[in-house]
């Protein structure tokens, strides 16, 4: 890592590039957990989802900030909502993203200078930890 307070133009580069795959492969799926979450009939379950959004929202928001306090432009795309894939296999697919997300994350916070976006991604990360559980759980129940 740099001399605190400074960061080379090749580390910026690799941290929003770092911090925009991140987005891509989290987020870029949120946008459809509340009609996910209108397909599943537990209600407990349905506040999982709709919790796990909330949090994935703030996430993607803290990312977003980040990337562009380094200068560079968040990647705001999208997937298409999955038809013909239940919630289970939804969701399996998102416990692997959540895992990917969390080591992008520790990873982001080990190269960045700034002490406040160093602990605001080391906050990300671990709240992945929790992510993580969170799905493990709605997987669970939509057995």
């Amino acid at each position: 890592m740099e001399e605190k307070g400074k960061i080379s133009r090749e580390t910026i580069q690799k941290l929003v590039k770092l911090l925009n795959q991140s987005l891509r492969i989290e987020y870029n799926f949120v946008i459809h957990y509340p009609r996910i979450a209108q397909l599943v009939r537990d209600e407990e379950t349905k506040k999982l989802i709709l919790g796990l959004c909330n949090a994935s929202v703030h996430h993607a928001d803290v990312v977003a900030n980040i990337i562009t306090h380094l200068g560079g432009k968040p990647d705001w795309s999208f997937d298409l909502f999955p038809e013909g894939m239940g919630p289970s296999e939804i969701f399996q697919i998102q416990l692997e993203k959540e895992k990917q997300a969390l080591q992008l994350h520790q990873n982001s916070a080990a190269l960045i200078s700034s002490a406040s976006q160093g602990n605001a991604l080391n906050d990300v990360a671990n709240e992945e930890k929790a992510h993580i559980m969170t799905v493990n759980r709605i997987i669970e129940r939509l057995k």
